[in-house]
């Protein structure tokens, strides 16, 4: 890790402007960052920003508003760390070789593990030092507000906003780039290219109208309607065995390996909204609104939709009667809506691919008849202030998801394997709640702390199809979690190795954990099969490692070989397999973060912890390197005689899933050994600033030190227990909870200088 990573720069500048001009008010920026990451041989992210807002204000009944934004950004990184597998390759490598050593021709050797794995065994910082990556993007955001308002009120407001996006990217390994073994098409060099964009449109109209119904009832009503269109489209083509060394041009390559793939998508989106709002002496209000949407991601017959949403609040402490002189606000709140989700963009068509010699292979069988997802909220909450000075705030809400957007298989007699459909609910669950805390309020003192804590869970309460295992595309993560009734969604199901006598059959149970018996705990809590009179302790001295149980007298009818963890069985179409079983869930029991801002004449400091209690994850970079021993826990130092294991203690399954001996790695998949508790703490950032005044009589100067990340409170045995994979039917990195070889969140210092004038 020393040697793949490295300090580099984090730069960000700024240079604003405001200003006015009669009735002309401007906004000015200009901003640089560059932030090149911590991986050897990257450069990381350089973005330039500049921005332009101009506000004019005409007569006494017009304004007009224009925003714009300009981005260019340059990036090294993608397909390189993550696609290129630099972090998974790393623990392919031992620890003692030294990546950084070069060859006589000041080539990084390209194999530096003797081991066999093939290519998995190279060199991570070759293909970091040899693959030249870029990808450019160009962004314009632009926009226009134009509001009218004849009288106090009234009020119409128009918008429209332009947003375009265009990026293109180029990756190349020359000709000559180095394998581990012979490969013509690889050594032979590479190229590929490609250009994407995103084009957005949307405008909108409101209007508002506001009244005084009578001296203690202030009414308004809302009328808004919204219009949106997006475009994507995206051109790649790749080729290799280049004809000519450090040519970048697609024509180099050899027509009989180039590939090209193109896609475009085209959606629009329409709404209509009526609200009204009514507040009587100040205490008591209630809102209502209606909503009509439209979606072109729906077949014609539901692409119209109806959604709504009514809240209400009373502030209690205003209340004559009110008799607690202390509080100073006492406000209960209720609301109650309903809103859609729409599906993928691909979700109401024939979907094929087109496979090696334009055959095409049907993959989804299309659904126009989908209707939205309806998720039906209700909320309910209080807002309390102590004293002026103290402030709570408690939230419970829970959201009934019907109609849930699934893949669900389909008769092999379509041709196709799923279909999306309206076929599952979901119920959740949350609290939340913050507290305020002005510990010191003086004049040249001030310090003061800030609570947050929250909860959800989330079931499934309803499935129109059989129960079915899901996950992501991501080797391993198929199926580690499960579509069934009841279940809590972002529960891991996988294989489990047995900790406890209980989980044995009859009578192997009664034959466990005393003295002398046959099975017994180990120092690493799993149950072992050690044979009558011997102890968890004589693998060596009695040279019992290679002993085995013969299934005819083993649990389950499965040979077990000594010492080693036994999986627990009874699961499936026979007594044999291995019973698919919960391993914890991926999202936090619950989460809180602790703030403080302090200041004292001329300093201040900020400081935030963020912690997330009860969350598991599945550490499958930890999982995957116990295939070549280059786990950690396979070195035995520091282990005595009774107490060392053998490196098949380890290794893969035995029979009759695998054709190892019984060890740690198993098969790839989630256990209970490697899906592991990962709470945490983090110091999210610590921040102290001193204000500097004028200097020379000239700005108002101050300057800070920034540290983020800066360290973190945790059992987990990967990088960084914040991980998480994108894809798969949830969609979501956080329920996708997987550590596979992703680059851990940075740490960074920043000095920062900054004044106005």
């Amino acid at each position: 890790m020393r040697q793949l990573v490295t300090n580099q720069l984090y730069s960000d500048n700024t240079l604003d402007m405001q200003g006015r001009f009669g009735t002309t008010q401007f906004y000015a920026s200009a901003s640089n960052l560059t932030q090149q990451g911590a991986v050897r041989f990257l450069q990381g992210l350089q973005r330039n920003t500049f921005r332009l807002n101009v506000d004019q204000v005409i007569g006494t009944s017009w304004n007009i508003g224009f925003r714009s934004q300009y981005t260019r950004s340059t990036q090294d990184g993608l397909n390189q760390e993550s696609g290129g597998n630099a972090f998974f390759t790393l623990t392919r490598v031992p620890g003692i070789v030294n990546v950084l050593q070069r060859d006589t021709l000041g080539r990084l050797y390209i194999r530096p593990n003797l081991q066999g794995g093939g290519s998995q065994n190279v060199n991570p910082l070759y293909q970091l030092e040899n693959t030249q990556r870029q990808d450019v993007t160009n962004r314009f955001l632009g926009g226009l507000d134009v509001t009218f308002s004849p009288v106090d009120w009234f009020k119409v407001q128009g918008t429209f906003s332009y947003d375009i996006r265009r990026t293109g990217n180029v990756q190349f390994r020359d000709k000559g780039y180095r394998t581990t073994s012979f490969d013509l098409t690889t050594n032979g060099g590479s190229l590929s290219r490609g250009a994407s964009g995103t084009e957005a449109l949307n405008g909108g109209i409101s209007a508002t109208l506001q009244r005084r119904l009578r001296p203690d009832l202030l009414g308004t009503i809302n009328l808004r309607y919204l219009y949106d269109q997006q475009t994507s489209d995206s051109q790649n083509a790749s080729g290799g065995l280049l004809s000519v060394k450090g040519v970048t041009a697609l024509g180099n390559t050899r027509q009989d390996t180039r590939l090209s793939s193109s896609a475009l998508r085209d959606y629009r989106d329409i709404g209509l909204f009526a609200g009204g709002t009514l507040e009587y002496k100040e205490r008591y209000i209630v809102e209502g609104l209606v909503r009509r949407d439209g979606s072109s991601l729906f077949g014609a017959a539901n692409r119209w939709a109806s959604f709504g949403r009514i809240s209400g609040e009373w502030r209690m402490a205003r209340e004559p009667w009110w008799f607690i002189p202390q509080i100073d606000e006492f406000k209960l709140r209720a609301t109650y809506g309903t809103a859609g989700r729409p599906p993928q963009f691909s979700a109401q068509y024939e979907a094929l691919t087109v496979g090696t010699g334009g055959i095409p292979t049907l993959t989804q069988l299309g659904n126009k008849d989908l209707q939205p997802e309806l998720s039906k909220e209700l909320e309910i909450g209080t807002d309390i202030e102590m004293l002026n000075r103290y402030g709570l705030t408690v939230t419970y809400a829970r959201a009934n998801i019907e109609r849930q957007i699934l893949p669900a298989p389909v008769c092999a007699c379509t041709g196709f394997t799923t279909k999306w459909r309206n076929a599952g609910a979901l119920r959740n669950t949350t609290w939340e709640a913050s507290l305020n805390v002005p510990l010191v309020q003086r004049r040249d003192v001030n310090w003061s702390m800030h609570f947050i804590y929250d909860r959800t869970r989330s079931y499934i309460s309803a499935l129109d199809i059989p129960p079915y295992f899901y996950g992501t595309a991501l080797q391993g993560t198929g199926s580690m979690f499960k579509a069934a009734v009841g279940e809590r969604v972002g529960t891991f199901y996988g294989r489990a190795f047995i900790r406890s006598c209980q989980q044995l059959p009859s009578p192997y149970s009664g034959d466990c954990g005393f003295s002398g018996a046959a099975f017994q705990r180990n120092q690493d809590g799993f149950i072992v099969w050690v044979g009558a009179g011997n102890t968890v302790n004589d693998g060596i001295t009695k040279n019992l490692w290679e002993t085995q149980l013969p299934g005819t007298s083993a649990p389950w009818g499965v040979a077990t070989n000594w010492g080693m963890p036994i999986i627990l069985r009874g699961g499936g179409a026979t007594g044999t397999s291995a019973q698919i079983v919960p391993l914890g869930n991926a999202l936090p029991d619950f989460h809180f973060a602790v703030s403080q801002d302090f200041s004292w004449r001329r300093f201040s400091a900020y400081a935030l912890l963020d912690a997330a209690i009860g969350q598991r994850v599945w550490d499958e970079g930890f999982h995957w390197a116990h295939l070549d021993f280059l786990s950690k826990d396979v070195d035995q130092t520091g282990r005595s005689v009774q107490t060392a294991k053998p490196i098949g203690y380890y290794w893969r399954a035995g029979a009759p899933d695998g054709g190892g001996i019984g060890g740690f790695y198993d098969i790839l998949g989630p256990t209970n050994y490697s899906v592991e508790d990962a709470s945490y703490a983090k110091l999210r950032e610590l921040a102290v600033t001193y204000r500097v005044g004028p200097i020379s009589g000239v700005g108002n100067w101050e300057v800070s030190v920034i540290g983020r990340n800066l360290f973190t409170i945790t059992g987990y045995r990967g990088f960084d227990p914040e991980v998480g994979v994108v894809g798969g039917e949830s969609a979501s990195g956080a329920v996708n909870a997987v550590d596979a070889f992703t680059f851990p969140n940075l740490r960074t210092f920043s000095f920062a200088v900054s004044t106005s004038f």
